[in-house]
This record gives structure tokens, C-alpha cells and sequence, in this order.
């Protein structure tokens, strides 16, 4: 990295724009312990200064833009987004510039609540200037980015240059992101993000915002229908014998005998426990793949209560199971204070199941009513806007036991994998010339062998086709793609 970081310094600003995407790339996926890159960012943005690329003062519009790199159909920056977009229709004046893809359905959406959707087609020094005049005209700014997405961070220095004030909304709290020095304030979403940023990261003004999660709205069935719910992605549960969830899930269900419905990993994997798959026999687990909303939405108000995923926590899903009045189960861990609802959490198996042994099923009060105000969206949107236009600060409303959280959590797993992680659009907006030299990099110190043969050909496959996907949506990848494969690349 620090070959890597040298070379940004001392190449000409295209060349230097690309290879500081692909260090951003690199730190956000590989846990080095380096979670900002300010000089890095300073040297960019007095190359661009030199090249007297400056956005006029001028009278601004009164209203907020959200920068988003990517959106996404589901999840990530772009329900928080939407979130924002809608929690302010009417009252703040809101839009959105998108400097890569966004679903059509999305930016359909976002244009109901009276957002104006902006898309940034150009690429290096072009999108720099241009993005910077755009956001140059708005009163204040959020930047909803990717880690990697440099572009966008030195336009918005650019158009904070002309008095536009910017927040980084911080998305990737737990890993390495540009834009400390874009930003006026840091709005942290997390306890945990707090202590990686007071940790590595230089003294910044910062203000609490939180997550924006809309309460699920759905009738409660009866009570006969009740089951304990789960939900997530497959690689956060540990199903296999001696696993924390299989351990933890054959307890639960012996003491409250009630059957398990987990959404989301569809199937139990081959090295599941015996006594999970026995359960599985036997009815008393039921395992699903992906559903839609509106079915998550059904199964989530018909259970008993919801179980957190283990030995990674789900996510918003905990919260937001809160929120539609559910109890919740689940085990601290090392990456957690996103939500009040974490008090809920419990240190070890024994201590879950004897508190599921004595759950009502009726309810949270009052925790729900402070999980209500850290995640309502039109508060979230208020604490933003606050903090950016007079400058309040605000503090984390609420606490958990600092002593589970592990701020080199991330680190540690990374090290014991012991794999250079090399995304394939990491290598997008670098020449062929320069990503032989990344390889040659690579090469020279030893690295070559801890990155997967398939992130590499990624790496250095023509990145043509990922360049001129942009707009509206996914409806032109096919014919770009074709157009690739065809050889007609006008």
C-alpha cells in the first residue's frame, strides 16, 4: 500500500485519479488497518486546483443533494436514501446525483417524492468538474458513497470550496473510506463506528444521525401461528456442529418449543449439525431462501419473536423487528451499537435461552419508544440537516456493553484468512499500462499468491463495458455486453 501510495503522489492527475481508486479498493476490502487516506486526498484535490478546476461562489438553491455512487434494489446506501428522500417530501427540498448505475424503479421512486435524479455520465477529471458544479448549487450535501469512489469526493471539495456544506454520511463506519476531507461533519450511524473513527481516524467534527428503518406495517396473526423468525444472507449463521448458531438454536427450540423459520441462507448446508438436520426432519425448522417485502413483511408480524443470525449479526433486521413491536433474541458481538435494540442482546447461549423462557410476546415499551426516535426517518433527517445547516451536534442516544465491541475485529479475521482481496472493479478506471504495473506490483512483493485467480482475471480483463454501463438502470447491460463480446465498442 505504501508503493501504491507513493505512486498517487508523484503521477499526473488521470493516472493518479485511477491508481487512488484502486488504493481506496484495496483498503476497503483488505482490513490493513487504514480507514482514511487524507493525504492522499490532499495531494488529488491541489493537482485539480492546479489545473484551476474551481466552482464559482454563487447564490445557493435552498436544497439538499444526496451523492450516491451506486443504487441498488435492495439494501445499502440507496434504502437510506429513499428513506431520506421520502421523510423530507413536502418539507425539504431534496435530489439525488447518481455517479454510476441506479435501477429504473428506484429512481422512479425517488422522483415521486419530489426529487429531481441527476445521473454524472462523465469519467475522470470531466465527472470531477462537472459533478462539482452540480453539487456547487445546493446549499448543503450527504455523500452516500462508495469507499472507493475518489471522483466523487473531490468534487464535493470543490463545491464545499464555494460554500456548499457537505456531510459524509458514514455508510462504511467499519472499514476504510475517502471523504474526511470533503466533509464539514462526519454523520456516524453507529457506537461502533464512533470507536474505529476515535481510534484511526484524525479528530473530525462529527454528529450522530442514525439509520432511517421504516416500521414494518402488517396485522398480527394469531397466536396459534407463532414461530421464533431469523433472517440473512447464509455465510452469517454458523449451522455446523459445535457452531454457535446450531448450539444456540437447539437450546432455543427445546426450551420454548416452538419451531424456527429462518429466511434467507434457503437450505441448511451439507456440514450442518445432525441435530439441526433432525430438526429440520421433523419440522421444527424451516428453512427459505430469498423472499419479497411484502412476504418478510407477513412472516415477520405472524412470529413470536425474532432470533438474530450468529456469528454475525443481521444487521437492520434486528432493529427493524423492534420497530414492528417484536422482542428480539440475540448474542452480543464484537461489531455491534447501530440500534437501542442491542440492549436486548444477550452475553452467552444459557443467558438467551433462560430470557426466551420468560418472554411475553407482548411487546418492547419503553425501549420501543427510544428505538422509535434513533431510527424514525424523518428525525434521522432532521438530526442531518441540523447538523449541516447551524452546525448541531448530536450525540449517540444510547449506550451498549463497550466491552463486546472490538474495534480490530475486522482486522483480525482478515489476517487469519490471509487473502488479498482484488475486486474486479478495482482495476476500472486504471490503463492497461497501469494495471500491468499494479500486477508487477503485486509480483515484486510477494502478494500475487494470496489473490483468488478469478478476482485477478477480473482484474485484468478490459474494463470497457463496466465504464459505459451507466443510467437509468440494469436494461443496458445486455446490450453492452453484447457489444463488447461483438467487438463494436463505438
Amino acid at each position: 500500500m505504501a508503493e501504491l501510495k507513493k505512486k498517487i503522489l508523484t503521477s499526473a492527475l488521470e493516472n493518479a485519479l485511477g491508481m487512488a481508486a484502486l488504493y481506496g479498493n484495496l483498503a476497503w476490502h483488505n482490513f490493513v488497518g487504514i480507514y482514511s487516506a487524507e493525504e492522499i486526498e490532499d495531494a488529488l484535490f491541489e493537482k485539480i486546483n492546479s489545473r484551476e478546476l474551481q466552482v464559482a461562489r454563487s447564490e445557493k438553491n435552498g436544497r439538499l443533494i444526496h451523492v450516491l455512487s451506486e443504487g441498488y434494489l435492495s439494501g445499502g446506501h440507496t434504502r437510506v436514501v429513499e428513506r431520506l428522500v421520502a421523510a423530507g417530501a413536502g418539507v425539504l427540498g431534496q435530489d439525488v446525483v447518481v455517479t454510476g448505475l441506479l435501477p429504473g424503479v428506484i429512481a422512479d421512486r425517488l422522483r415521486q417524492h419530489g426529487a429531481v435524479v441527476t445521473f454524472v455520465r462523465a469519467t475522470g477529471v470531466t465527472a470531477i468538474a462537472e459533478l462539482g458544479r452540480l453539487i456547487g448549487a445546493y446549499t448543503s450535501a450527504v455523500l452516500h458513497i462508495h469507499p472507493d469512489d475518489i471522483s466523487a469526493v473531490l468534487a464535493a471539495r470543490l463545491a464545499r470550496q464555494a460554500g456548499t456544506r457537505v456531510g459524509l454520511y458514514n455508510h462504511a463506519d467499519h472499514v476504510f473510506t475517502f471523504g474526511h476531507t470533503a466533509c464539514d461533519v462526519v454523520l456516524e450511524v453507529s457506537i461502533y463506528g464512533r470507536a474505529i473513527s476515535k481510534k484511526y481516524r484524525p479528530a473530525h467534527h462529527w454528529s450522530f444521525a442514525g439509520i432511517p428503518l421504516d416500521a414494518p406495517a402488517a396485522p398480527a396473526k394469531s397466536g396459534a401461528d407463532e414461530y421464533i423468525l431469523s433472517s440473512g444472507p447464509a455465510y452469517k449463521y454458523d449451522f455446523r456442529e459445535g457452531g454457535v448458531f446450531a448450539s444456540l438454536l437447539v437450546n432455543l427450540i427445546a426450551a420454548t418449543n416452538r419451531k424456527c423459520l429462518i429466511v434467507g441462507p434457503g437450505k441448511l448446508p451439507p456440514d450442518a449439525s445432525n441435530e439441526l438436520k433432525e430438526l429440520a426432519r421433523v419440522g421444527l425448522l424451516q428453512m427459505e431462501g430469498e423472499v419479497s417485502r411484502d412476504v418478510y413483511v407477513q412472516y415477520l408480524a405472524g412470529c413470536f419473536c425474532y432470533l438474530d443470525s450468529a456469528p454475525v449479526s443481521g444487521g437492520s433486521a434486528f432493529p427493524e423487528a423492534a420497530l414492528a413491536g417484536k422482542e428480539c433474541l440475540g448474542l452480543t458481538n464484537p461489531i455491534m451499537g447501530y440500534s437501542p435494540a442491542d440492549a436486548m442482546r444477550s452475553t452467552s447461549v444459557d443467558e438467551l435461552v433462560r430470557r426466551a423462557r420468560n418472554l411475553s410476546g407482548d411487546g418492547l415499551d419503553p425501549l420501543h419508544r427510544l428505538i422509535s426516535e434513533v431510527h424514525d426517518p424523518k428525525q434521522v433527517l432532521d438530526r442531518i440537516e441540523r447538523a449541516l445547516v447551524d452546525g448541531t451536534v448530536y450525540g449517540i442516544p444510547f449506550d451498549v456493553q463497550i466491552g463486546a465491541i472490538d474495534s480490530e475485529f475486522m482486522q483480525k479475521g482478515w489476517a487469519r484468512n490471509q487473502r488479498l482481496d482484488l475486486r474486479g472493479r478495482a482495476g476500472e478506471s486504471l490503463s492497461l499500462a497501469n494495471r500491468a504495473a499494479v500486477l508487477r506490483l503485486l509480483w515484486r512483493t510477494g502478494l500475487m499468491g494470496r489473490v483468488r485467480w478469478l478476482r485477478l482475471l477480473q482484474f485484468c480483463c478490459d474494463s470497457f463495458a463496466f465504464r459505459r454501463i451507466r443510467g437509468d438502470g440494469a436494461a443496458d447491460v445486455p446490450k453492452v455486453v453484447l457489444s463488447v463480446m461483438r467487438g463494436k465498442r463505438g
